[in-house]
């Protein structure tokens, strides 16, 4: 689709800086809805971009995954980020 960084770094701060009691539903939708919008390519930058930010350990466990494997644990983490509040 040709997202640019603005639609990566909208990403990378739902993921690990904005406050899950300030999640709404829109955002999550909106977060699978980049996620799915993203090449190839871009889903790679997005991969090395979270890798930047994870602790050493995570770094490891996220390494061992498949390329559809960073997906769908992108995907868990926006769903968890969504629902944190709920509960």
């Amino acid at each position: 689709m040709g997202f640019d960084q603005q639609h990566l770094n909208w990403l990378i701060t739902f993921l690990f800086d904005t406050d899950p009691d300030l999640i709404e539903q829109e955002h999550c939708l909106l977060a699978h809805y980049y996620l799915d919008k993203l090449d190839v390519i871009e889903h790679y930058q997005l991969f090395s971009m979270i890798m930047a930010r994870l602790p050493h350990r995570a770094k490891l466990f996220f390494l061992s995954e498949s390329y559809v494997g960073k997906q769908q644990m992108i995907r868990e983490v926006i769903d968890v980020r969504g629902n944190y509040h709920i509960h």
